[in-house]
C-alpha cells in the first residue's frame, strides 16, 4: 500500500453500517479494538470511534442511524501495515461480517 515516501504520518477515515439490530454490539467491538490498538500499538497515536450527528446534535438517521464513523492516525505505513497485520486485526475482521452491513475506507497523509 505505498501512499507516499512511507515516512508521512497516515490517516484512516473508517465509515461503517451496522446490520439491523447490531448497532450497539458493533460499537462495543470497535471501542474495545480502538483501545487494544492506542495501548499495544506504539505507531497508533490516535483511534476514535464517533456516531454522526446533525448539526442539531441529533443522531444522523441515514440508514436508520445505523453508521459509526473511526478516525485512526498513525505514525507511518509501516505503523498501518503492523496494524493491519495483528492477529486481532484477523479476528476482528471476522466478527464485523456478522456485525456490519457496509464499510468504506479512506486513506489520507498529513499535509
Amino acid at each position: 500500500m505505498p501512499l507516499g515516501t512511507g515516512k508521512e504520518p497516515v490517516a484512516i477515515l473508517v465509515e461503517v453500517t451496522a446490520k439491523e439490530g447490531k448497532f450497539e454490539e458493533l460499537k462495543a467491538a470497535l471501542l474495545t479494538h480502538a483501545a487494544t490498538c492506542l495501548k499495544e500499538e506504539v505507531g497508533c497515536t490516535r483511534f476514535e470511534v464517533l456516531v454522526p450527528v446533525t448539526s442539531e446534535g441529533a443522531r444522523e438517521e441515514g440508514v436508520g442511524g445505523r453508521k459509526l464513523w473511526l478516525t485512526e492516525q498513525y505514525v507511518d505505513e509501516e505503523a498501518v501495515a503492523v496494524h493491519q497485520g495483528t492477529e486481532r486485526m484477523a479476528v476482528l475482521s471476522k466478527k464485523l461480517e456478522e456485525l456490519m452491513d457496509d464499510i468504506r475506507i479512506v486513506y489520507g497523509l498529513q499535509a
